[in-house]
């Protein structure tokens, strides 16, 4: 394995699972520490931290295996190729995958505001309808905020990942349970996320993934998406070796 010095950047969600953690134990103590009356806030407060607690621990356990698996990839367990691209061509990848998220972000946005118009209409009519105005303007603050959110995630999640990578280690390792690719962790093998394909691309010069991860609860609803890697110059060989180790036909 060649020598590396890629941090195990999946510290940080196990952090803030910790603080959020944390942070929701003081808040179920907070109304018994200061005799808080518990009908008008207390129970309130006490919800809003087990909502926190649950969001914490979810992260942590997450994390949790997230870090492990990569830690064992640094370690060279499994390992199925390990790539160092030249610093002009991690960055011409970067800026690629950059724009392909700003393009999906936008798709997604536009969808997104369909919605919230149909939806803010539809309320706003029935309000009128029923003579409720007086209360339109704290529905549509609050709808205003959380439209607001979306758009800043849609807008400012592409540069964070961006300048994230650019600061990353430009090495890639493939290992039978998970990739590093571009300071971002893709693992499989798992209740959450498995792969439904490897190929390499009819030029020859990429591997691709496609990876199907689980998205939210009640439905058991899972989403594909596709992790295209460069193969560098020379590597065609390994490349059809990762493709044929993971048990599909290069």
């Amino acid at each position: 394995m060649k020598q590396t010095n890629i941090r195990n950047n999946q510290l940080t969600g196990l952090v803030i699972g910790i603080i959020l953690i944390l942070l929701s134990c003081c808040g179920s103590i907070f109304p018994l520490l200061f005799s808080l009356d518990m009908m008008s806030i207390g129970f309130a407060l006490q919800c809003f931290s087990l909502f926190f607690f649950l969001m914490g621990l979810i992260t942590f356990l997450i994390y949790l295996q997230r870090y492990f698996r990569l830690r064992s990839i640094l370690k060279g367990k499994g390992l199925l190729v390990h790539w160092q691209y030249d610093k002009a061509e991690y960055i011409s990848e970067v800026e690629k995958d950059r724009d392909e998220r700003r393009n999906q972000n936008l798709i997604t946005l536009g969808i997104v505001w369909f919605f919230f118009i149909t939806i803010t209409g539809l309320f706003v009519l029935i309000a009128f309808m029923e003579g409720e105005q007086d209360s339109l303007p704290l529905f549509l603050g609050i709808m205003g905020g959380v439209l607001l959110i979306v758009n800043l995630a849609a807008f400012l999640m592409p540069e964070l990942i961006y300048l994230s990578s650019l600061r990353s280690s430009s090495d890639v390792l493939i290992a039978r349970k998970g990739m590093y690719h571009m300071g971002q962790l893709h693992i499989w093998n798992n209740a959450l996320s498995f792969i439904e394909n490897v190929e390499i691309s009819a030029d020859k010069k990429q591997l691709i993934f496609t990876l199907r991860y689980f998205t939210k609860l009640g439905w058991f609803k899972y989403e594909s998406y596709e992790v295209r890697v460069p193969i560098p110059k020379g590597q065609y060989k390994q490349a059809r070796n990762v493709v044929n180790e993971l048990g599909y036909s290069a």
